[in-house]
Order: structure tokens, then sequence, then C-alpha cells
């Protein structure tokens, strides 16, 4: 290949070494310190907090009460004693179509039972109005109060996040009645809540 005779000269520019660099110091940005202008790597801090999975928390402190086993309807042909004992056969979908209409005589227990088995399919939202509904009165009010925690805690639909707060005070009030069949519970929840 043959080289061209008739280039301009090329400057040639000296080396930048740390020596011959300009020392006067770079622009600032306003409202902007310079050590944001550097990307630092973020290191993780060894006691650092994460956020709690808060479906998580609630599925490992749920538990079927011991009082449910004991519903039953009038008869073994019963809709009522149908859907429990397809609640345990884990048959929750089941539980849900028959108990879509509750039974007027054992509208309580009916209730109680839907709302278990919404809270074993995973329909937490729902879980929690039925648990809301058996707070207004009844034998399954306190049971309610604790369960009703667990499926808001759940489902990001059953409590919008300025509710976070409610909750806890739910739970402080569970903590502080000595005689709620819950409060261990409700006090082990908010060591794990903190």
């Amino acid at each position: 290949m043959e080289i061209p005779q008739n280039l301009p000269p090329t400057e040639v520019l000296p080396e930048k070494t740390p020596e011959n660099l300009p020392t006067e110091n770079a622009p600032v940005l306003e409202n902007q310190k310079r050590d944001s202008l550097v990307s630092k790597p973020k290191i993780p801090v060894a006691g650092s907090k994460k956020q709690p999975n808060l479906r998580q928390i609630a599925l490992a402190n749920y538990r079927v009460p011991d009082g449910l086993s004991g519903i039953r309807g009038a008869s073994d042909k019963d809709t009522l004693t149908l859907a429990t004992k397809a609640f345990f056969e884990k048959n929750y979908g089941r539980v849900l179509f028959l108990l879509s209409n509750l039974p007027e005589n054992d509208g309580q227990e009916a209730l109680s039972l839907r709302a278990h088995a919404n809270f074993g399919a995973g329909n937490f939202a729902s879980a929690a109005r039925d648990f809301e509904g058996l707070e207004l009165g009844g034998i399954y009010r306190r049971e309610a109060e604790w369960f009703g925690i667990l499926s808001q805690l759940a489902s990001p639909e059953a409590r919008p996040g300025s509710d976070k707060n409610l909750l806890k005070n739910d739970l402080e009030k569970i903590r502080q009645m000595s005689n709620h069949p819950f409060q261990k519970e409700a006090e082990k929840l908010w060591g794990e809540l903190k």
C-alpha cells in the first residue's frame, strides 16, 4: 500500500499523566454534591432489615380452629355437613359453592366455615369480608378478630397501604386482652411484624 506524501502534518498531543492534568475543580451542578455524581457500589449491610413478606407471615400464623370440626347440619345430607366434610378434604371450591347462600338456621357456623374456606383457597379479601361479618357478634367474634387480621395481612386488596396502622391497632387490642383466645398468637405476630 502506498502512503500519500501530501498530507498535512499531524499535531502530536502530550500524553496525559497525573503530573500534567488540569487541577481546577470541575463544576458542581446546582443542588447536587460532587459525591452523588460518582455512583458507589451498594454493599449489603449485615444488619440491614428486609421488609417482611406479609402473606407468608399470615400463612405461617394460620391454623384451622378446632371448633370447625364440630360444625354439622341437621343430617348427613345437610348442606352444612357436606360443606364441613369438603372443608376437611381441602376441597375449598366445593365449600364455597355449597355455602354461596348461607343457611338461615346455621348462619354463624356456615359463615365461619366459608371464611376459612376462602382463606384456604387464597381468596384473602373475601375471607376478610366474611370474618368482618363474624366480628359483628356471635360465638365466633374473637376468632374472627384474629383471622380477620391474618386475612388482611395476606391480601393487598383487603388492606390498602394506609390501613396497615389500623391492623396494628387491631393486633394491639388482642395483645392487651389477656383472656383473648389468640392473645399469645397476636404477641408472636407483633414480634414478626416489627
